[in-house]
């Protein structure tokens, strides 16, 4: 028993494709959008994949998850570039009041298409990384900072 796969890779307005893009299928294989952003997959066994991908000129991806439960499925899936934000933020010593300059502040992402970025805070204890996600985080950095991060858009 096989399904497919199919459809769209398209950047934020919904609209506007992104050609060219290599789609990862699971740990199935990969294929690549045509110019008009479309992809298509057969005989896959059935089961849930993640769709992964980014665009080819900018970088940003995207992510999917999508099952084939049955002998014959399609399943038609449009893949949305995610948004960037940026992450600002200051890391503080154990204190909780002084300035930790000098420190290496690692963000990770389980996106599976996004590399971690690692950046040191600079002499007045700031930090700056572009990124995808918007929260605020809390977390010991080493025995004795803790960082505080605030994520924006």
């Amino acid at each position: 028993p096989t399904g497919s796969l199919e459809g769209r890779f398209v950047k934020r307005d919904l609209t506007t494709p992104v050609g060219f893009a290599q789609i990862a299928v699971g740990l199935t294989g990969f294929t690549t959008t045509d110019t008009n952003g479309f992809f298509r997959v057969s005989g896959l066994p059935l089961g849930t994949y993640r769709l992964t991908s980014s665009d080819p000129v900018s970088g940003i991806g995207a992510v999917l998850n999508t099952t084939l439960a049955f002998n014959g499925q399609t399943n038609v899936v449009t893949l949305v570039e995610q948004s960037r934000g940026e992450i600002h933020g200051t890391v503080v010593a154990s204190d909780g009041g002084s300035f930790a300059p000098a420190v290496n502040v690692t963000l990770s992402f389980q996106d599976g298409i996004t590399e971690s970025r690692t950046v040191t805070s600079a002499a007045s204890a700031t930090i700056w990384v572009r990124a995808k996600w918007c929260f605020t985080e809390q977390s010991l950095c080493s025995k004795s900072l803790i960082c505080r991060i605030v994520l924006c858009f």
